[in-house]
């Protein structure tokens, strides 16, 4: 990961925290669907969030 954003490793670290917990909730609610469709949402949940996360924190910052 570069770091020419400047983003704390504290921030990193909730954003990885929330993508997770984000991905787990969604594969809890897809559980009785394939292996497959499960994976490819806890992918998506997970960059979203962990994007939406950076980009609120690179807001606020300005």
């Amino acid at each position: 990961m570069k770091r020419d954003l400047k983003i704390p490793i504290a921030i990193i670290a909730v954003q990885v925290i929330l993508a997770a917990l984000a991905g787990a909730f969604t594969k809890l609610i897809l559980q009785n669907t394939s292996w497959l469709l499960q994976l490819i949402a806890f992918i998506i949940v997970f960059v979203i969030v962990y994007s939406l996360v950076g980009l609120v924190y690179l807001k606020i910052k300005k």
